[in-house]
């Protein structure tokens, strides 16, 4: 389970990603070849960032995955990536992973309500969320605080019923 999501811990993770560009910026060009890049989106620092912000276990990239968007970011044509090239990279892949998948983004959205991160949305959750929605604060005051919405079992439903059909 992912800890808490506060600005503490989301200063920390953000911190740890920036790092982990100076890790893999083997040869401190302040660039990236496909191979640093990969091995960068599937380090630790940033899968870890990824999960702390969207509270999705993210997918692990090969080379081949990347080599097309990769030839995009790179603005250049340089065969390296900055890291503005590689922002554009990144935000391409979410991107992607979003239109194929809006469970994904459900699931995201669901997350970053979920503040205590234990895959369930709760009583107090559920009332921010439809306060969000909307709904009317009379309406929210009969939730009770120990009522809890495992949001993961019900995403992984829909999509197994999405993938039969």
């Amino acid at each position: 389970m992912p800890p808490p999501l506060n600005f503490q811990n989301v200063a920390g993770a953000l911190s740890k990603a920036q790092k982990a560009w100076e890790k893999y910026d083997m040869d401190k060009s302040g660039t990236l070849p496909l191979p640093e890049v990969t091995e960068l989106l599937n380090s630790p620092e940033i899968r870890q960032t990824v999960l702390l912000l969207t509270n999705v276990e993210p997918s692990l990239k090969t080379e081949e995955d990347l080599k097309d968007l990769f030839k995009k970011a790179d603005s250049d044509k340089s065969g390296q990536l900055s890291r503005s090239e590689f922002l554009g990279l990144y935000m391409a892949i979410v991107g992607e992973r979003l239109k194929t998948s809006p469970l994904v983004l459900a699931e995201a959205l669901l997350g970053f309500l979920d503040v205590d991160r234990n895959g369930k949305i709760d009583g107090t959750e559920l009332k921010v969320l439809l306060a969000m929605l909307g709904f009317p604060a009379a309406m929210l005051l009969p939730i009770p605080r120990g009522v809890g919405i495992d949001y993961r079992s019900v995403i992984k439903s829909i999509s197994n019923m999405a993938g039969q059909r």
